[in-house]
């Protein structure tokens, strides 16, 4: 079954009151702007035993589907559960990202670095969605804003600058000043460019 007709039977369920943990998740999403849908039911899938599988989140915008397994280790029983659900998915080739309670310490690094994994399997992958992310991710990760600093410092540079051609006086000091600062900013402001879009910051 190809991913496209796959895609046809998700069917969207009256949502249940998610737990403590699945709430820190879905924080997580809201305080990166990152869209998500919360628990989507997945029919009709090869090779599973169970009618249909309810993902706990879908990130429409990448196409990504979050599942966190909170109770992974509590018994065998419902490990191996889990563990049958990611075979499902691999199986039909369902782009996720799963999410166990050891990983909530440091779920930014976590989600990240599995979503990128995910984003750049062949299979999956569309330039686009990763672009997205990727840009998403530098406007909370970037300082975006050392931009604006770094044109506000022009400005003033200019000025002083065109102070000092009138004057002799402490307006050149203001301007070496303020044209150094905007050209650490403006380093910076492209560094962090660098950082998040080719080396995954």
């Amino acid at each position: 079954m190809s991913f496209k007709l796959f895609r046809k039977n998700k069917i969207k369920l009256k949502p249940t009151p998610p737990t403590g943990e699945e709430l820190f998740v879905q924080y997580y999403f809201d305080e990166k702007w990152i869209s998500y849908k919360r628990e989507y039911k997945l029919g009709n899938l090869k090779g599973d035993t169970k009618s249909y599988r309810v993902v706990d989140f879908y990130l429409p915008k990448l196409n990504v589907y979050v599942e966190y397994f909170g109770m992974y280790n509590s018994t065998k029983e419902i490990r191996n559960e889990y563990d049958k659900k990611v075979e499902v998915y691999l199986k039909n080739h369902i782009p996720t990202v799963v999410i166990y309670p050891h990983e909530l310490g440091f779920l930014d690094f976590t989600f990240h670095r599995k979503v990128l994994n995910v984003l750049r399997m062949p299979k999956f992958k569309k330039w686009h969605r990763l672009f997205f992310y990727k840009l998403n991710r530098y406007w909370f990760k970037g300082k975006s804003y050392y931009l604006l600093l770094s044109i506000v410092s022009l400005i003033l540079g200019g000025i002083s600058l065109d102070a000092y051609e009138n004057t002799v006086n402490i307006f050149f000091v203001l301007y070496v000043f303020f044209f150094s600062i905007a050209g650490v900013l403006i380093f910076k402001f492209f560094s962090w460019i660098v950082y998040v879009f080719f080396y995954d910051h």
